[in-house]
């Protein structure tokens, strides 16, 4: 609201204040609250006193129960520092690159100062450059005055710390996109620090208001010692991954939960009647069946539960494709001889003589020595 808006301009001028005109009516009681810039304030006792004439030396102290005073951080004296150490060194960087933005000229000849020749060299050097060109006779020497930077200017390095500065003291942490490589980027370590900031100002505002507004309305509407209270509530920042995991595990554990907090808890609106309603997609069907479910479990199925359900594939080309696919990855399993008459025994179809086959190589298989590498 504006009144909240103009509260909050105590966090940069350490004071905002308002005159209160209380309206008493029928049975309710309203109030006005007019800002008053800081202008018409003096603070030489350690107190705001409202000056009643301009160029007052002293005012007057403030009536109890007609002034509201919300008192902040006053960050603007140290934001105005920070500014002053900004600006003189970019004006220190601009004034070095209008100077020495462009290469100076050092014309050297052997005419008597003053001559024709002289003077034609001058004009030259005088074409070539604006105002930074010198002309001397040969063997004079002209040797700069440099401080040792190592090459760089610190104009800049300054700027971008008061810039940083100034950032930190309003939000808490410096833009994500002024973070340095290597430093703590992105917006998480912003937003946690500008939530603590957010939480701070909504304190503020609420034991201002209870001091200067709730005491007063409750005292003249009942009579009695305040008990309630306005709060202003700061932002509630919600972590939708972890809410959505606690959902999840509260659904499987059979607690109950309601479809209308839900949807409310993620924003999202119940469907009108009528709406196509979403839902969750079909899965592609699978040439091998019931035997595609199975497989996602922890233990593997065996080779007579995947031959069957290949063989219970309905369709006949579906059928002989599941067929084709388990051939294929026989002779992996079986490593065996007979593998290549099970593979062509499933190619055809004939199942029980393709198992009969599995089977003889398995135990044919049992019954060889372990091979050693």
């Amino acid at each position: 609201s504006t009144l909240i808006r103009q509260m909050m301009h105590s966090v940069g001028h350490k004071y905002a204040c308002h005159e209160i005109v209380w309206q008493p009516g029928a049975g309710e009681l309203t109030a006005e609250f007019r800002f008053v810039p800081l202008q018409f304030f003096e603070n030489t006792f350690g107190r705001l006193r409202f000056m009643t004439r301009d160029h007052a030396a002293s005012g007057e102290d403030l009536e109890e129960g007609g002034w509201m005073v919300t008192a902040g951080a006053g960050l603007m004296e140290a934001c105005s520092i920070a500014y002053l150490f900004k600006t003189l060194p970019l004006k220190s960087a601009l004034m070095f690159c209008d100077k020495f933005g462009l290469p100076g000229l050092h014309g050297e000849t052997s005419a008597a100062i003053g001559s024709a020749e002289w003077n034609k060299m001058r004009d030259a050097l005088a074409a070539f450059a604006q105002d930074w060109a010198l002309l001397t006779s040969p063997g004079a020497k002209v040797t700069p005055i440099e401080v040792n930077s190592n090459g760089t200017m610190p104009h800049l390095t300054l700027v971008d710390r008061m810039d940083r500065a100034m950032a930190r003291l309003w939000r808490g942490a410096d833009l994500g996109t002024m973070s340095q490589a290597g430093s703590a980027v992105g917006s998480n370590p912003q937003d946690g620090e500008t939530d603590i900031l957010e939480a701070a100002d909504a304190l503020i505002i609420s034991e201002t208001l209870q001091h200067y507004v709730d005491a007063w309305v409750i005292r003249y509407r009942f009579g009695t010692t305040p008990r309630a209270y306005f709060q202003l509530q700061a932002r509630t920042r919600i972590n939708q991954e972890m809410e959505l995991k606690i959902d999840e595990f509260l659904i499987k554990s059979g607690v109950p939960r309601a479809k209308k907090d839900l949807l409310e808890r993620y924003n999202r609106p119940e469907p009108d009647a009528g709406d196509e309603l979403a839902t969750t997609p079909a899965p592609a069907p699978s040439p091998f069946g019931q035997a595609a479910a199975l497989g996602n479990e922890a233990r593997p199925l065996s080779f007579d539960a995947r031959l069957a359900a290949a063989l219970a594939v309905p369709d006949e080309e579906a059928r002989r494709a599941a067929l084709r696919a388990l051939a294929a990855a026989l002779p992996s399993t079986l490593a065996a001889p007979a593998d290549d008459q099970a593979a062509r025994l499933l190619e055809a179809g004939m199942a029980e003589a393709a198992a009969t086959a599995a089977v003889d190589a398995l135990e044919k298989n049992r019954n060889q020595p372990a091979r050693t590498a």
